[in-house]
Order: structure tokens, then C-alpha cells, then sequence
């Protein structure tokens, strides 16, 4: 349970009201009752004198800047207080052993930054129970840009520990701290985040949630959804592990480079969270309480981060690093892909038999790789195999045969190399990563995985992912057939949704996309 602050509140806290007058001069009443009230900087600095300053209330023994603390007072009022009666700047409270520093999460940055300054050596003081500013900032969701100032002025608040033994990150993580507190003292202390235990599921709600994968991706995403604060953490995050400026990029391109492999994966794993972001700003619970997530190939990877899976860092540097192994492998041999829209599975099937029947051969590959809607497939290969299936289908009359630009072999053996790269990088982050805390439906198996799976079965599946075909109506089916009655697409261009339309109606029909 997290600790509280007794309020300065009650008919013995008001400074008019509650004192006789014989136990403060009218003067510094003045002051308390202006500080309680939030008045500016222009109306206390008239009541701001040398006795007023430093003359604590007859009731909780606190001098004026904590009141102003207390209030969550502005920089400016702040600076008046602390110039007329300097010595504040090293006070603490009377019983509970707090700087001003420790009432960072009351205030604006503006004013944890004049704090810094004028208190130096706060941001490492504990009080009475053991906590540092950050454990109180943590705890009681201070705004991220001032848990960043506090980072920033004690770098190793981040693994210190309180008197029960607990770090920043797991107290923000208790008490459900906003996603870009969460990712600021997680990444100060990846090793602290990982030793925590996944929090056991919350009571789900019947909704579930897609994220789409490469081919969504276009000019001026994000925009809709930079502003957001957790978004602004994400894309400075992101231009570290990158080395590159997201919104630049989206914004201005050139669309060339929004496209690149290498780039069109991280990006729309960001554009995918992005757009949880702008969810929870609507429906809270729905990201609170979702009963699954799914999404579309490298979209499966944003499902795992939203579920609890791996932190957004972590997330965004296992997606670069497959997606540089993925155009490492495609570029090895000539490859391609094949959109397929109008023939039954069976008889897609049977053209790639008859293709590697015409084309023998161990190198040779031709096979269904995602399989997407009712009739509806993408087919990878070895690039002969699939112009090779492109004719045939053609002869087939399918409604479309159209050959994918700039794709690779992907989700068959041809990937095999990739594989084994993204099991290393698994691998090594295994012991950071945690149970899922909602069902995840995943591309291989059209299963889920929940909070009783194994990481280690996610390592194992991931991998498998990336050699076989990708069963995405077989998820939505799944999901429906869970109970599911609400969906939400959170990404660019909303091709999740329309795919919907053409795996279920009713479904579609209770399908919302979330565009950013």
C-alpha cells in the first residue's frame, strides 16, 4: 500500500478558522492561508517577510515552503521563499524526515528543477523510512520529465532501496505508475526491472486488441499521437537504439527509408504502441484489462510488449536486430512473395506442389506464408519459384496475383540464418523478459500463451515464427471464439480491421481502429 502524506487539511489546519490568534501574528496567518489556497507568486510576495518566512504553524510544526510544498506551490513561489529564508533549502520536515526535494511528485518540472538547484545534495537524503525523493516520486506517479530531473541528479537513486527493501521501479510498478515512468526507471535500472515479478493478471474484460505488421507503415504516422507523454518518452528512447529521429523520418521521410526493412519494423512497433497510448487516453480499461492481444508478424512483438512480456527498450532492440537479420538473409539468394486473393487453401496449396514438382530442387522453396483471410494469402519463396506460383494463379483464376515489391522469403527455411540470430538475442534476454499478463495469441500456433507460459516458450515460438507460415485468421477466429466482443487495431492504416471484415462479420462489425 502506498504511503500517504497527512493531508494539511480540517477546521485545525485552517490558518483563519482553526488558530487563536494569540498562537500566530496576523501576518504569517496570512502567508499559510494564501500558500493553502495556491495563491501566485504576485499575492504571496506582499506577505513574504523575514519573520514570515521562517515561522512555522502552531499545529503541524511546518515552516512556509513546506505548506508551498504541500500545495504543490509553482517555481515562483518556490524562489520567493527560499530567497527571503535561504536556510529552508536545508530543512526537513519535522517528523518524517522529508527535504522539499521529496515533494517532487506535487509539482511541476519548472519547480523540482529550482529545488535541485537550491537544495543541493537532496535529491541523496532518505527520511525517516529510508526513501529517497525518487522512491516518493516513483511511488506516487510524479510527472515523468520530473522523475527524469531526479535521475538525473542521483543516477544510483535508481537501485537504491528503502527500508523494506524496495526499489523505485518496483514501487512505480505496484502502484500501476503511467507507462513512461514505468520506462524511464526501467531503463535506469534494466537489471531491477527484470528481477521483478509479472503482476498477476487483472480481472479481463472482453476486448482484444490487434497490432499490424509491416505493409502499414506510411508517411506522417505518429503524428496524431507525438504529443502524448509516453509516446515523447518512447521516441527519445527510440532515437538512442536507433540513431535516428522517428518523427523525422515519418514525417518527412524520404519514404524510401520509411519503408526499408531495417526501418519499417521498429517503426511500426513504435506506431503500434503509439497507438495503445492513444486507447488508453479514450478507454483506460480497455488497455488495463484486455482479455487478449495479437499481432500481425512483427506486430506479434508489439502484443508481447503491450502484454508485459519485455520492456518497450528491449522490445524496440529485439525488432531492429530481426529486422537486420531478416534483410541479411533475404539478401543471400534471390527471393520474393506473392499476394493471393480468390483461391481456396487447398488449391493454393496444390499450385505450390505443382511448383516444386516443375522446379526440383533443395534450394528451391515455395509455400503458403501467411495465411490471412478467406481466401486471402501471401506465398514466399525463392524468386523463380514464386513468379513461377504467380502464373499458375493466374491460370487459376485468382482475383490477384501480385508479387509483394522488396519482400524476401520470409516466414519459410529460407530464413532459417535469421532464426538463429534472433535466438541468440532471444536468449540473451530471457531473463529480463516476464509472463504475459493477458492471453496472446500467437501467428505460429494460433494459441495462446498466458500468465501460467513459460518465457521460455515465447523464445521457442518467436523463433519458430520466423521459419513458418503465419495463421492470422486462424487468431481472430480463436479470439472470437474466446468470448471476444470488442476489438480495437491500435497502428496506421487500419488493414487489420479490413481483413476483419472478411474473417467475421460480427466481429468487424465490433472492430474499431486506432489510427495514428
Amino acid at each position: 500500500k502506498p504511503r500517504q502524506r497527512p493531508e494539511l487539511g480540517g477546521a485545525c489546519a485552517c490558518p483563519h478558522a482553526g488558530w487563536p490568534a494569540a498562537m500566530l501574528t496576523k501576518e504569517s496567518r496570512a502567508l499559510f492561508y494564501a500558500l493553502q489556497h495556491k495563491k501566485s507568486a504576485k499575492d504571496v510576495n506582499t506577505l513574504i517577510t523575514a519573520e514570515t518566512a521562517k515561522t512555522p504553524d502552531p499545529v503541524y510544526s511546518m515552516k512556509p515552503l513546506f505548506w508551498a510544498l504541500s500545495y504543490g506551490a509553482s517555481a515562483e513561489v518556490l524562489r520567493l521563499l527560499l530567497e527571503t529564508y535561504p536556510e529552508a533549502a536545508n530543512e526537513k520536515h519535522p517528523f518524517e524526515g522529508w527535504t522539499p526535494l521529496h515533494y517532487a511528485e506535487r509539482l511541476d518540472a519548472a519547480a523540482v528543477k529550482l529545488l535541485i538547484d537550491k537544495c543541493p545534495g537532496a535529491a541523496n537524503e532518505k527520511d525517516a523510512k529510508g526513501a529517497l525523493p525518487l522512491h516518493w516520486a516513483a511511488e506516487h506517479h510524479a510527472k515523468a520529465e520530473v522523475v527524469e530531473l531526479l535521475l538525473e541528479a542521483n543516477k544510483d537513486a535508481a537501485f537504491a532501496e528503502d527500508d523494506l527493501g524496495r526499489i523505485p521501479v518496483r514501487l512505480a510498478t505496484d502502484t500501476e505508475a503511467p507507462a513512461d515512468v514505468l520506462g524511464l526507471l526501467s531503463q535506469a535500472n534494466p537489471g531491477g526491472a527484470a528481477t521483478l515479478p509479472a503482476p498477476p493478471p487483472l480481472e479481463p474484460l472482453p476486448i482484444g486488441i490487434m497490432f499490424p505488421g509491416v505493409g502499414s507503415e506510411k508517411m506522417q504516422m505518429l503524428k496524431s499521437a507525438q504529443d502524448l507523454p509516453a509516446v515523447q518518452d518512447m521516441l527519445k528512447q527510440a532515437k538512442d537504439i536507433l540513431g535516428f529521429d522517428v518523427m523525422q523520418v515519418c514525417t518527412e521521410g524520404p519514404e524510401a527509408k520509411l519503408r526499408d526493412m531495417v526501418n519499417s519494423q521498429p517503426l511500426i512497433f513504435i506506431a503500434g504502441l503509439a497507438g495503445l497510448e492513444k486507447l488508453r487516453a479514450r478507454n483506460p480499461e480497455a488497455v488495463r484489462r484486455p482479455h487478449a492481444v495479437c499481432g500481425l508478424s512483427a506486430g506479434e512483438y508489439t502484443a508481447l510488449c503491450a502484454a508485459g512480456v519485455f520492456s518497450f527498450a528491449d522490445g524496440l532492440a529485439l525488432v531492429k536486430a530481426r529486422a537486420e537479420a531478416m534483410k541479411e538473409a533475404a539478401n543471400r539468394t534471390p527471393q520474393g512473395m506473392l499476394s493471393v486473393a480468390g483461391l481456396e487453401f487447398a488449391r493454393l496449396q496444390g499450385l505450390c506442389a505443382q511448383v516444386k514438382l516443375k522446379r526440383p530442387g533443395d534450394d528451391e522453396v515455395c509455400q503458403i506464408a501467411n495465411y490471412m483471410f478467406q481466401k486471402g494469402f501471401t506465398v514466399t519463396g525463392t524468386k523463380a519459384a514464386v513468379e513461377e506460383c504467380q502464373k499458375l494463379a493466374e491460370g487459376a483464376k485468382a482475383l490477384q496475383a501480385r508479387l509483394i515489391k522488396g519482400a524476401g522469403g520470409f516466414h519459410s527455411p529460407l530464413m532459417e540464418p535469421a532464426r538463429q540470430t534472433l535466438e541468440a538475442k532471444l536468449t540473451e534476454m530471457l531473463p529480463r523478459m516476464k509472463r504475459p499478463r493477458c492471453k496472446v495469441f500467437m501467428n505460429t500456433t494460433a494459441k495462446a500463451v498466458d500468465y501460467e507460459t513459460d518465457p521460455k516458450r515465447i523464445v521457442e515460438i518467436l523463433c519458430e515464427q520466423m521459419v513458418s507460415p503465419v495463421k492470422w485468421k486462424d487468431c481472430m477466429e480463436a479470439m472470437v471464439e474466446e468470448g471476444i466482443r470488442e476489438f480495437y487495431e491500435c497502428g496506421p492504416s487500419g488493414q487489420l480491421k479490413a481483413m476483419m471484415k472478411r474473417i467475421d462479420q460480427g466481429a468487424f462489425a465490433k472492430t474499431m481502429a486506432i489510427e495514428v
